[in-house]
């Protein structure tokens, strides 16, 4: 059997107590600084047109491209997707004013 640790004599120094592990210290939630988790970005495949994301387009190509083939595409071929939600929230709210146009006068010398 083992003999125990001896106990530290009084007056010596003693070992530091080890630092909880990152799963064992508790997080503090922070309070107002949340943001909302990021959207993915989506892309137009030029192939058929149609917007994904990178992780929609390497299952969709796996088995006849190499993930880095498919990351060069990605990067290089394909063009970023309109967000459709920004667009008609801005089109409603940017309307441009009429513009009016007088007809000429009898005599005017404008063209």
């Amino acid at each position: 059997a083992a003999a125990p640790a001896p106990a530290a004599a009084a007056g010596a120094p003693t070992a530091e107590p080890e630092a909880p592990s990152p799963a064992e210290t508790p997080t503090a939630p922070t309070q107002g600084t949340a943001k909302p988790p990021p959207r993915e970005e989506k892309r137009v495949d030029p192939e058929d047109g149609q917007a994904c994301t990178l992780a929609e387009l390497q299952r969709k190509y796996s088995g006849v491209y190499s993930e880095a083939e498919i990351q060069g595409y990605w990067d290089f071929e394909c063009t970023p997707a309109p967000d459709v939600g920004a667009d008609a929230a801005a089109a409603e709210t940017t309307t441009a004013p009429a513009t009016v146009i007088k007809p000429k006068t009898t005599g005017s010398r404008r063209f």
